[in-house]
């Protein structure tokens, strides 16, 4: 199989790039010695090309990315709007993005689930109604089918999946004679056919499986993957072994904001040519269909808690008018903490201690010494 995939895997050269016809790929230069890409410093002139961009300071150019997040979180909804964006030249939340063809692997949502995606995104970029979403936007779902691009049955030796060569040909069929295209893939768990553990596995798919693509097509790829348990518990969003992380040049990762049903946070995690301060994350909430930056009125409302806030206020006013004041020891009698949730069945009991804790904590209400909890201040 991967010979009939164009690999010879037995004789890799320390680039660790697999396809036998890489070489037919690269442009050698004359300052390139005896052809194998290396050269000497003193050749080394400028002015050299500025480094491009897939996503400004996010995502470079003609390289492999990773995009990290939970299941349910909305990653797959995100990269479709990602999607768009690049497929139209459009910036991605005020972020610059390189137009160029789009292909989406999708191996976790059906047909209809990416066309009804695909019609909110529309809206969200404000797309009329009867017209329709980029052409150079392929969304291909996969579910059900086998996706893996490669495995690793005999003492480690890697083995091409069939989807290897039939990616490569739908690659191939989407780019056509233009100069780059955009790869993304959804997920790493339905396309890598080894031990997310085992550093080498991991290396070769992400090197030399994907990093094949980037340079027989010019590609930029972006795989989507789960965090482990620890991942998520640490908030670094990693999974198996750091080979993940240091295979790639760039890593994203969204998250749930805690205490937080609704709001997402989107940070870079790892990019080796810019910055990666947490300056550059971007808050988002879910609003007809899509991710947006909140901005109305009504999302603001919903990440402040406005109206929630002003409920609780009411309710700890009314109830020290009627002398049955709330209060934080359970000796006292009416406990705040299981108390309160009763007042407000409708809400999930850690949001709503949360806002009631930010009321405290702004002065908004305050505790009488043995009296119980009483508003100061709307």
């Amino acid at each position: 199989m991967a010979q009939q995939n164009g690999f010879d895997l037995t004789c890799l050269t320390p680039k660790n790039f697999g396809p036998d016809d890489l070489e037919d790929q690269i442009s050698v230069t004359d300052d390139d010695i005896e052809g194998d890409g290396s050269f000497v410093a003193s050749s080394v002139v400028g002015p050299l090309p500025d480094r491009e961009w897939l996503l400004d300071q996010w995502f470079p150019y003609k390289t492999t990315g990773l995009f990290f997040g939970a299941g349910g979180v909305g990653k797959s909804l995100l990269i479709h709007q990602f999607a768009n964006c690049v497929a139209m030249g459009k910036d991605f939340f005020g972020i610059a993005t390189k137009q160029m063809p789009v292909i989406c692997v999708m191996c976790e949502d059906d047909s209809l689930e990416l066309k009804r995606r695909q019609l909110d995104i529309n809206n969200w970029l404000g797309v009329a109604e009867f017209d329709a979403g980029p052409d150079d936007l392929t969304l291909w779902p996969r579910v059900g089918s086998d996706n893996i691009i490669v495995t690793f049955p005999s003492q480690g030796e890697a083995k091409a999946g069939e989807f290897y060569k039939i990616l490569c040909d739908k690659i191939k069929e989407i780019k056509k004679d233009r100069d780059d295209v955009l790869v993304i893939l959804d997920t790493a768990a339905d396309m890598f056919g080894g031990n997310e553990n085992v550093r080498r596995e991991v290396n070769t798919f992400c090197k030399t499986y994907l990093g094949s693509l980037t340079k027989q097509f010019n590609a930029t790829v972006i795989l989507l993957a789960h965090p482990s348990l620890s991942g998520l518990a640490s908030g670094s969003g990693l999974s198996g072994s750091t080979a993940w992380e240091n295979s790639v040049r760039s890593r994203a990762y969204l998250e749930r904001v805690k205490d937080s049903d609704e709001l997402r946070v989107l940070s870079r995690k790892k990019s080796n040519y810019s910055d990666i301060g947490g300056d550059s994350d971007i808050t988002l909430i879910w609003d007809k269909g899509v991710m947006v930056m909140p901005s109305s009125p009504d999302q603001l409302d919903r990440i402040n808690n406005t109206k929630l806030k002003e409920d609780i206020l009411t309710e700890i006013e009314s109830a020290w008018c009627d002398n049955t004041p709330y209060k934080s020891n359970k000796s006292q009698g009416r406990i705040v903490k299981t108390a309160l949730p009763k007042a407000f069945p409708n809400e999930k009991k850690g949001p709503l201690l949360k806002a009631f804790n930010d009321l405290v904590d702004e002065g908004k209400i305050i505790n009488i010494d043995r009296k119980g909890f009483r508003v100061q201040k709307r």
